[in-house]
């Protein structure tokens, strides 16, 4: 219990954020995929985090978040919803397990997709992402760092939109930032689409987030900014400038 605590103090949280912000600034430096790779990995610790939560099958959650995380590895977004579609199949046959009729069978099916999925799908686009688009990537994992550290340094304040708000307009300046350095991957025509679809689903995931866990576990804080950013950020990008 002690050691939960040392590790929940604000110090060990911030030494812990700038481990990990090191550790994926390199793996993306090195090579997109190994990013991904990890990220994966950060993704599972998120699903059997979520999986205790939610009172799931903790190993069948973290199978099935890698099995849709690493689907995103194929570069084809059919195969991701194919590996969806068999990840929600395969949850409603465990659920069948120790039969205990329609609506308890019911309840735990949700469990499960409700541990893995939101994992599952960061970890995907991610993956989509490090194949196809490279830069996009990278401005994504910076533009979710910059809003995920403001909204942490501001702490638990009476005016809680003020992290959000503050994350967003650093975001925003971010985005804009880079465009004049060209190196964001979208045309000026697509440009302010482009950070309203960046802001807004950070903004999102966030939320998720902060609904899935109160007091989120060290893997769903890294994945937490990722959980709709990262594939709106990969449908944008394919239907505005195309892989």
């Amino acid at each position: 219990m002690k050691g939960y605590k040392v590790l929940g103090s604000p110090i060990i949280q911030v030494l812990l954020s700038l481990f990990f912000f090191v550790l994926f600034s390199l793996s993306l430096v090195v090579e997109a995929a190994a990013f991904a790779a990890l990220f994966t990995i950060v993704a599972c610790g998120a699903a059997n985090q979520l999986a205790r939560k939610f009172a799931s099958d903790r190993l069948c959650s973290v199978l099935l978040a890698a099995t849709v995380s690493l689907s995103g590895f194929s570069s084809r977004l059919q195969i991701v919803i194919l590996a969806v579609g068999g990840a929600l199949l395969a949850s409603g046959l465990i659920s069948l397990v120790g039969w205990g009729g329609v609506k308890k069978s019911a309840i735990t099916a949700t469990q499960l997709v409700g541990a893995w999925f939101p994992a599952g799908l960061a970890g995907a686009s991610v993956s989509l992402l490090s194949m196809e688009d490279q830069r996009t990537l990278g401005l994504l994992f910076v533009t979710t760092a910059v809003f995920d550290a403001t909204t942490y340094l501001m702490g638990p304040s009476k005016k809680r939109w003020l992290g959000p708000l503050l994350g967003s307009a650093g975001s925003l300046g971010l985005i804009y930032t880079t465009n004049e350095l060209n190196l964001v991957p979208v045309t000026p025509n697509y440009l302010e689409q482009f950070a309203l679809v960046m802001v807004i689903s950070v903004n999102i995931s966030w939320l998720v987030s902060r609904y899935l866990g109160q007091k989120p576990g060290w893997a769903l804080r890294r994945i937490g900014c990722y959980l709709v950013s990262g594939m709106s950020c990969y449908l944008f990008i394919g239907a505005s400038v195309g892989y």
